[in-house]
């Protein structure tokens, strides 16, 4: 809604919004030639249903792209397991950002003075920290804005691209794996 709201005199009369469930999409069947699902379907409470559902609303020769897909690895693994450590999207909003907010000035410092790699490389992981990237220089908005898509989203799935080939392959199609994402 916060996303409509924004865009939507930018985009009038171009670009209609609508609020729905991924997961049961409010379309016809075959309404669309194109479908971008960016940093959305790990989010969803069933990535393989919202994935049945957007193929159902595509057309037969139209293309279905995935990007920003929080897939299986070391850093999703960690993220899932501080997520039930810590039960950020549980808590009440404002004491999670506030903590969230702590945790990412705390991080972006130990990244950024480099500490964070050597405690990390030498000694042990950290148990207070959060997963977050640890990209050296970056802005603590960069951090903050990880954390809260990381930790405070009701729903949030590590996904194996074996399950994306294979979510496809049942809608009778393959997928090509590309560098930002899967197109089907």
């Amino acid at each position: 809604r916060d996303f409509a709201a924004k865009y939507e005199s930018t985009f009038a009369g171009k670009v209609k919004f609508y609020i729905g469930d991924i997961c049961n999409l409010p379309f016809p069947d075959n309404y669309f030639n194109l479908i971008l699902c960016s940093g959305v379907i790990h989010h969803t409470r069933s990535p393989e249903l919202a994935h049945r559902s957007m193929w159902r609303v595509l057309e037969d020769n139209g293309k279905l792209i995935y990007g920003h897909i929080y897939q299986v690895n070391l850093h999703n693994r960690r993220v899932v397991a501080d997520r039930e450590r810590f039960a950020f999207h549980l808590m009440e909003l404002g004491k999670a950002k506030r903590l969230l907010k702590l945790y990412s000035i705390f991080y972006m410092l130990l990244v950024n003075t480099r500490i964070l790699g050597v405690i990390n490389r030498k000694i042990f992981r950290l148990p207070i920290l959060l997963e977050l990237s640890g990209k050296r220089g970056e802005s603590f908005k960069y951090y903050f804005d990880a954390a809260l898509d990381y930790y405070l989203p009701k729903y949030r799935h590590a996904i194996y691209t074996e399950d994306i080939f294979d979510w496809f392959e049942q809608c009778g199609t393959k997928a090509i794996k590309t560098r930002k994402g899967f197109i089907g």
